[in-house]
């Protein structure tokens, strides 16, 4: 299937092929790093909070005597529970949903192929987000949305993934020197599309740096959205497509 939007000297077509073994692979891998992160973090949040309050009350306790210690610690832990089971939830309510998105993507055994040719790119203020975060306006009313760290991973344009950090180029949005340089004028994103990860992208045109722009609450809004989103809007309503997305993904939690 392949359609075209062109508006803005932007170009932008979408087609769909079945997964080769190689993108299989790469979203296994995936939901393996989303699972093994989910039982990380929450058993930091046990040990280290609980581990805290439980000393702390067990110190204040123990100023009304042996039994009021022991009774603070315990109820210290007790709250760490209830207090990182809020947490848990709270954080990883998104994670779980990439995760049984991916499955469905694996059962799905499809992938999208973005082919992006002439658009505008603006990178959101890196005051404003813990990640990279780059948008591309591929007409009057679409705008695509690319963020997380796998921007800087140099295997997701087909380099040498063991690349030293010492070999990147400051001088390029990711690191990477011509012909891997991205953005670019022309670039091809290989998206695995219920959970809009990334398998690759193919950098075919020239090197474009993104100028700054500055998005209030980007922090918010793309904690809860893909790695790579189409998003109805251009450069000027940037903040409010951002809203209207994380809006959606909330009511569907």
């Amino acid at each position: 299937m392949t359609s075209q939007l062109r508006g803005c000297d932007a170009m932008v077509e979408i087609t769909t092929r079945s997964m080769n073994q190689s993108e299989r692979d790469i979203l296994q891998q995936k939901g393996r790093a989303l699972g093994m992160g989910f039982a990380i973090v929450l058993t930091l949040l046990a040990l280290l909070g609980g581990g805290f309050l439980s000393m702390l009350l067990r110190g204040i306790g123990q100023h009304l005597g042996p039994v009021s210690g022991q009774f603070g610690y315990w109820i210290g832990w007790a709250i760490a529970v209830i207090l990182g089971a809020f947490a848990a939830r709270a954080y990883f309510t998104n994670e779980r949903k990439r995760i049984e998105a991916a499955t469905l993507d694996l059962q799905s055994n499809q992938v999208e192929e973005i082919v992006v040719t002439g658009a505008d790119v603006v990178e959101i203020g890196v005051d404003a987000l813990e990640e990279p975060a780059i948008v591309f306006r591929l007409d009057g009313d679409q705008l695509l949305l690319m963020q997380g760290g796998w921007l800087f991973d140099p295997s997701i344009y087909g380099d040498d993934p063991e690349r030293d950090l010492v070999d990147m180029d400051p001088e390029f949005f990711n690191g990477l020197r011509m012909p891997r340089s991205f953005p670019s004028s022309r670039f091809v994103v290989t998206r695995f599309p219920l959970s809009k990860q990334i398998a690759a992208i193919r950098v075919e045109g020239e090197y474009v740096a993104p100028r700054i722009m500055n998005v209030r609450y980007a922090e918010k809004y793309c904690e809860l959205l893909g790695d790579c989103e189409l998003l109805p809007g251009n450069f000027g309503s940037l903040e409010q497509s951002l809203q209207t997305a994380f809006a959606a993904q909330r009511i569907d939690a």
